[in-house]
């Protein structure tokens, strides 16, 4: 009896000394897209894992996050577009997790609850200049190359005009992340501007999205063809440095739990 007050002090000595090196740490970091969703997904997870330490980084965009995977500065990258042939490597390994509806948002003071195709075209070339209640219409615009502004071009060949000469336009803004675009689009008045149905949901924005053509942004008409525009969204991670934590997360975002916190911030998942 006299050696278990001494046993169970040693249990504590050897549990507070060696349990840090049991604890692992990861960083995300990439697309604004889903950074919410993210946070999501890394407060459930760590409620399992409360010696790991997940931390995640303000958007630096699908290219910066896979620049910052492969000089080893994060261990997981978002993505909202594959990989280019230049980023291609043994080493890095790309996987699909899943799609969430492309959307015009607009701020949730705002009446409007639709907009056409066509009035898509009259906003950017300037000829559609109020909301019918009579509020300003004030288009926010993204960077030529980025993921919303090339889908928008794919999926609407008709808008492609009229979004190029958007460009040529004085005092449009130019939102150069999806937080940017998600601010502007709550505080400029009349504003409206490409978002996504994860990030609205995911980040409790006071933005809307707007139906198009009637047709609203929703999981069920994804899947049923009938909403047109998506973001395919991506993590990848570099097989050759990989900690333990990277492959339990992997692990918790396809259990039940994970699925269900995706299906409930607006995405389409892929198994």
């Amino acid at each position: 009896m006299r050696y278990r007050p001494f046993l169970f002090i040693c249990y504590l000595f050897i549990s507070a000394v060696f349990s840090p090196l049991y604890a692992e740490s990861l960083i995300i970091g990439g697309t604004g897209t889903d950074l919410g969703t993210f946070k999501l997904l890394i407060e459930e997870f760590s409620k399992s894992h409360p010696h790991d330490e997940i931390k995640i980084l303000p958007s630096m965009g699908s290219s910066g996050g896979i620049k910052a995977l492969k000089h080893q500065k994060i261990q997981l990258a978002l993505t909202s577009r594959p990989l280019k042939s230049t980023e291609i490597s043994s080493e890095l390994q790309i996987i699909h997790y899943a799609d969430t509806p492309l959307v015009f948002a607009v701020a949730d003071t705002l009446v409007q609850q639709n907009v056409s195709k066509s009035q898509v075209n009259h906003i950017y070339t300037g000829t559609l200049k109020q909301w019918p209640d009579g509020s300003p219409v004030r288009p926010i615009l993204r960077p030529f190359q980025d993921s919303d502004s090339k889908i928008l071009i794919n999926t609407m060949s008709e808008f492609q005009t009229s979004f190029i000469r958007s460009y040529q336009r004085r005092g449009i803004p130019v939102a150069l992340t999806d937080q940017d675009s998600a601010d502007m689009i709550a505080s400029v008045p009349g504003a409206i501007g490409t978002s996504t149905l994860s990030l609205i949901l995911s980040e409790n924005r006071p933005i809307k999205a707007l139906k198009l053509d009637g047709i609203a942004a929703t999981i069920e008409n994804l899947i049923n063809k009938t909403y047109p525009m998506y973001k395919k969204l991506y993590f990848v991670y570099n097989e050759n440095n990989k900690p333990q934590i990277v492959d339990a997360f992997i692990h918790f975002i396809y259990s039940e739990k994970g699925q269900s916190i995706l299906l409930n911030t607006g995405h389409l998942t892929i198994r």
